[in-house]
C-alpha cells in the first residue's frame, strides 16, 4: 500500500512541476528571473525540468522509415545565340572558360 501511495505522491509531483516548467517557458522571462519571482531555487527547477524531459514517453503509434535521397534536378543550360552559331553552357561550367565566351561575343 505505501508504494502505490509513493506513486500517486510523486505523479502528484511530477504534474504539479509540469504546471511549473510550462509556465516558467511560457512566461517569457529567463529561468532565473522566473525562480526568483516565484521563490524557487534555480537547481530545484533544473532538477524538475530534466526529470519532466526524463520521464516524456515516445508514443508507441510513431515509427521512423527512411527516405531515399532527394534526386538532384538537371543541370540548368544557359542557351546564347549570336547570329549564326549558338553556345549552351551548364552549371557545371568553369567560371574561366564563360568568362572567356563574354570576351569572345564582344568583339562578335
Amino acid at each position: 500500500m505505501s508504494k502505490n501511495l509513493q506513486s500517486l505522491n510523486h505523479n502528484q509531483r511530477m504534474a504539479h512541476w509540469s504546471k511549473q516548467v510550462e509556465a516558467c517557458r511560457s512566461s517569457g522571462l529567463t529561468v532565473a528571473q522566473w525562480c526568483s519571482e516565484n521563490n524557487v531555487a534555480v537547481s530545484t527547477y533544473y532538477s524538475w525540468q530534466k526529470k519532466l524531459f526524463q520521464n516524456l514517453v515516445v508514443p508507441t503509434d510513431v515509427c521512423f522509415a527512411e527516405l531515399p535521397a532527394a534526386v538532384p534536378e538537371s543541370p540548368k543550360t544557359v542557351t546564347i545565340r549570336c547570329r549564326d552559331f549558338t553556345i549552351e553552357l551548364d552549371s557545371s561550367t568553369d567560371p574561366s572558360v564563360l568568362r572567356t565566351v563574354i570576351e569572345a561575343l564582344k568583339s562578335c
